[in-house]
């Protein structure tokens, strides 16, 4: 129901009826207002009452038209005053069936788009378009890749991934004759992971990296601490004899 307005604040035609009809009119008028944000029988009981206080042809003819009057005048005025108005009809946001789900990883060393289209079993090409990737291109360390997986169908895929992983490093590890032991590393100014991975008998960032999956190898600082593995094949016995020629 709208507002009943005063004078004073009604918009510049509404002033003009009063004027018109001069103040006598007023009580008439207050109730045609009223009428206007009301139901239907409602509306015929105070034509009623307008017409016994005022049984003019003009009031008539202002009562037909309320509705317009009240959406013309008071409608801009009150949004002109801030007052917030509210729909009934609910605001519907239409998301598009055809958009999957992008589940985001980062490429590790050693991985390509054919592994993930293995452990997903998705084609490359598609894979390429999810990640807006080109299908030819040499992707660096920790480039983004979108598959369109969720619940069984990913859990599946990040295992596969971690399997394949766990194998490729035990297979290294047992060309080098096992690893002996793991030991900690603090980082120091001035170190790179592949520095690193030359001071510690050779191995290959990859395996650093599978050692310390939360560990951003790019941008390594010092103080950061790396779990290494102490490799058996770099392992010197301090009781064998040396035997000199």
């Amino acid at each position: 129901m709208h507002p009943i307005l005063p004078l004073h604040a009604a918009p510049k035609r509404s002033r003009r009826w009063v004027r018109h009809f001069g103040q006598a009119a007023l009580g008439p008028l207050m109730l045609l207002v009223v009428a206007c944000g009301s139901s239907e029988p409602q509306r015929e009981a105070v034509a009623s009452q307008v017409h016994a206080e005022q049984p003019t042809s003009e009031f008539a003819e202002l009562l037909t038209s309320a509705d317009d009057v009240i959406e013309a005048d008071y409608g801009d005025s009150m949004l002109a005053e801030g007052v917030a108005t509210v729909s009934s009809e609910p605001e519907v946001t239409e998301v598009d069936a055809a958009t999957p789900l992008l589940a985001s990883f980062s490429l590790r060393r050693g991985e390509s788009l054919a592994h993930f289209a293995r452990w997903s079993e998705l084609p490359v090409e598609d894979i390429a378009e999810f990640s807006e990737l080109p299908l030819d291109g040499n992707y660096p360390v920790g480039t983004e890749v979108k598959l369109p997986l969720e619940g069984d169908a990913l859990a599946t895929f990040e295992s596969l991934r971690a399997e394949h992983q766990q194998r490729r490093v035990e297979q290294y590890l047992a060309s080098r004759g096992g690893a002996i032991e793991e030991e900690v590393y603090k980082v120091r100014t001035g170190d790179s992971a592949w520095g690193i991975a030359r001071q510690s008998g050779g191995v290959p960032v990859w395996l650093i990296e599978s050692y310390n999956p939360e560990v951003d190898l790019e941008h390594l600082r010092p103080g950061d601490q790396l779990v290494l593995p102490v490799l058996a094949d770099v392992v010197v016995d301090a009781d064998s004899e040396v035997t000199m020629p």
